[in-house]
């Protein structure tokens, strides 16, 4: 006995439109270190202020319809709070002091140069020496110069206004869009293969070296000058991205890390775990273990009137903050200009005037066990081997290439078909960016497309 098959009927179901579930909001500083995995940028290696626009597999990064001299006093702000020099110009002092020194002999800074010979380096002469000095001064003026108009800006700036702390609140990215502060589309990225982590800075490398830590692997002509700052392996590039706080940089390295984690097709997905324990057993990472549970106690004791003397306090405790990893409470904020009156835990000021900053809202104890969590991405860590994930791919190939499984696009090609595509991105569609991608493996000889499934 034979059934007859129902009839065919299309579905009346309405399909949900398609709606991001990552969206994250938020101004950085940007520099480009490499243009491609084998070329480093040679072109201009200044800072840059950015809108950061992430939406769940994208990140868009927005110039600022700024004119010049906020830009510059936009990256002055972040130079004042993210700066290492006067870290790196006392850890020096102390150096000096430490070494018998000749009268005539000049000893050049220890932690002073760039990967890129930049800066001082130890094997400079005393002319360079002295030009790179001189050079330095000149720049601190000029910064001081800018900040110095700060005023006329604050109305403007105040209040996270320009989102120095960023946001996945729709109406404040709204609110900053409407003051029409959003320019051209700089750049545009998958986040699919994206390599992440902290850039080493100088603060890192003092303090192992202070604490005597073991097996200190960093070359420090390779680390940066600035904290809060985290090192991309976006597509074929190598960027940094510097942010307002510690707690803006660790915000965004968990929101890129989960974007990264939705741009990979389910059936080939690998859940990153977010660390909040680090799994290197070292001496430092149990001195700030330690530390913190020693000052959790006597915050204890102290709330229920005990003497702080009767409890074991840790060394040199005016180091840390009284805040601790088990006991959640913001600690007090230190003001630039040491202006503690009726200032939150979420502001700092700067030449007198309060910002929202959430720089404070962690204990230096916190800061130095969170950025154990996450991982290191220095600038020479090698390429080769890796995958990336290049968009508007068919801007690379031509047009016979397009149908081929195998791939090459050759490493003396890259840097020209790179330069020649973002000339043209800024006149391309939003809607055509990022419509093609492709998978290659960083080879010795150039980039080798992966088959496509």
């Amino acid at each position: 006995m034979t059934s007859k098959l129902p009839s065919y009927t299309k579905s009346s179901e309405i399909l949900p439109s398609y709606s991001s579930s990552l969206n994250y909001y938020g101004l950085s500083l940007i520099k480009t270190e490499f243009n491609t995995p084998y070329h480093f940028n040679n072109g201009s290696r200044n800072w840059k202020p950015v809108f950061l626009y992430m939406n769940s597999t994208q990140l868009i990064i927005y110039n600022l319809n700024v004119d010049k001299k906020l830009q510059h006093l936009l990256v002055c702000l972040y130079f004042e709070l993210n700066s290492l020099n006067q870290f790196m110009n006392d850890a020096n002092i102390q150096y000096k002091k430490q070494q018998i020194l000749d009268d005539d002999e000049d000893l050049n800074d220890i932690f002073a140069g760039d990967a890129y010979g930049g800066g001082n380096s130890i094997n400079l002469s005393s002319s360079e020496f002295g030009f790179g000095k001189l050079r330095s001064k000149m720049q601190k003026s000029k910064f001081q110069k800018s900040l110095s108009n700060l005023k006329n800006y604050y109305n403007d700036l105040k209040d996270n206004q320009f989102l120095f702390e960023p946001t996945s609140d729709i109406k404040q990215f709204q609110n900053f869009k409407k003051k029409n502060l959003i320019g051209s589309i700089f750049q545009s990225f998958s986040l699919t293969n994206l390599q992440i982590g902290e850039a080493p800075s100088l603060y890192k490398l003092i303090n192992a070296i202070y604490k005597e830590e073991e097996n200190i692997n960093i070359n420090n002509s390779s680390l940066v000058k600035y904290k809060n700052t985290l090192r991309l392996r976006i597509e074929y590039k190598q960027i940094l991205l510097q942010f307002w706080s510690f707690n803006s940089m660790i915000n965004w390295y968990r929101t890129f890390t989960i974007g990264k984690d939705l741009s990979t097709p389910i059936e080939l997905r690998n859940i990153t775990k977010l660390k909040s324990i680090p799994c290197r057993n070292t001496s430092r990472n149990n001195a700030l273990l330690n530390a913190s549970a020693n000052e959790t106690f006597n915050h204890q004791h102290n709330a229920k009137g005990y003497n702080s003397d009767d409890s074991q306090s840790i060394s040199s405790t005016e180091d840390y903050d009284h805040n601790s990893l088990f006991s959640r409470r913001p600690s007090t904020t230190s003001s630039i200009d040491s202006n503690e009156n009726n200032i939150s835990s979420n502001s700092i000021t700067i030449n007198g005037l309060r910002f929202d900053s959430k720089e404070n809202v962690y204990s230096s104890i916190e800061k130095s066990y969170i950025s154990n969590c996450i991982p290191d991405l220095n600038s020479f860590d090698k390429w080769i081997g890796k995958f990336l994930t290049v968009s508007n791919v068919d801007y690379f190939m031509r047009e016979e290439e397009k149908k081929e499984d195998d791939i090459l696009i050759s490493y003396f090609m890259i840097q020209d078909l790179v330069n020649s595509f973002e000339r043209k991105l800024s006149r391309l569609p939003l809607a055509y960016r990022n419509n093609n991608t492709r998978t290659f493996l960083v080879h010795s000889s150039g980039l080798v497309g992966i088959k496509q499934e």
